[in-house]
């Protein structure tokens, strides 16, 4: 294609794109935009310089690639770079823009949270059991839930076993099947496991096992 209409295309597409640029700083500078319309305006830029790319690249082959227009590359590429400079400029922007809707969102979300614990702290002030009085409504199915019956009381404990998983021992007759190599300089040597390994149906077993303590509990050894 001959180099002179390939610059009135290009031209027109830098018309379009320097329009498409203003509009988004414009929007950027007067307005708050949510997440879809950073999404579309980044569409609608992307596509115009995507286009712009493209045609700058047909240029700038024909430009290398002839003796007497090889001299203009150098001033067409600086031209070309200030275009790819505001697309990134304008790019940061809308990011920004971006970032800042996330943080007056959530500071929104704040507020109303801050709004809602003082008013419940107000009513709580005026009926001291209403939190308790309300629950005990739902017994029944609160019960049922994991920490349900930690909410049913004035006073809610936890505790912790310290190494859970190292106290449940592999009977032998199952130590075959964790099995492992350990490569060393002279042999190969082979171990097994005799503590439950984690992450093989680990907390199903730890758990099984405190219940099954719990309802059978041991006699205490005294020494």
């Amino acid at each position: 294609m001959d180099i002179d209409i390939l610059k009135v295309k290009r031209k027109s597409l830098r018309a379009a794109f320097t329009v498409c640029c203003n509009g988004t700083s414009n929007r950027i500078d007067t307005e708050t935009l949510g997440n879809n319309e950073v999404n579309a305006l980044y569409k609608q830029l992307q596509d115009k310089f995507s286009r712009l790319e493209t045609s700058q690249e047909e240029i700038s082959d024909l430009l290398l690639r002839s003796d007497e227009l090889k001299n203009t590359y150098q001033e067409d590429f600086s031209i070309a770079e200030e275009y790819r400079d505001k697309f990134c400029q304008i790019c940061s922007l809308l990011e920004a823009s971006q970032e800042k809707t996330i943080l007056v969102q959530a500071e929104n979300i704040s507020v109303e949270k801050r709004k809602c614990h003082r008013h419940y702290s107000t009513e709580d002030y005026k009926r001291k059991h209403a939190h308790s009085d309300f629950l005990n409504q739902f017994k029944e199915n609160l019960s049922v839930l994991p920490d349900g019956r930690f909410r049913l009381y004035p006073i809610g404990l936890s505790s912790d076993i310290e190494k859970a998983f190292l106290q449940l021992s592999i009977i032998p007759e199952h130590r075959d099947s964790l099995r492992f190599f350990l490569p060393t300089v002279k042999e190969t040597k082979i171990y097994r496991y005799c503590r439950v390994v984690l992450g093989i149906c680990s907390p199903f077993q730890l758990s099984a096992c405190i219940d099954h303590l719990l309802e059978n509990p041991q006699p205490v050894l005294t020494m």
